[in-house]
């Protein structure tokens, strides 16, 4: 690894951190951001633009939320 930091021209530690936070931001990146086929975006954007009516199981659940906040008032 020193020479990798010697062609990089910084030192053993700095190069092992550089390192380190990559790795980091790698990790992050791959557990939050989510990536879709074309034809599974196409189904999101669809269903964002015209979702489809609420079930029972959403209505009851919207009237828990109300619920639950009326309570704290």
């Amino acid at each position: 690894m020193l020479t990798a930091a010697d062609l990089t021209g910084t030192t053993l530690n700095q190069f092992m951190v550089h390192a380190q936070v990559k790795e980091a931001q790698k990790a992050i990146n791959t557990e939050q951001v989510i990536h879709l086929s074309p034809q599974d975006a196409d189904i999101i954007f669809s269903l964002i633009e015209n979702p489809p009516a609420p079930n029972n199981h959403l209505k009851e659940a919207i009237q828990r939320h109300q619920a639950f906040f009326s309570e704290k008032d």
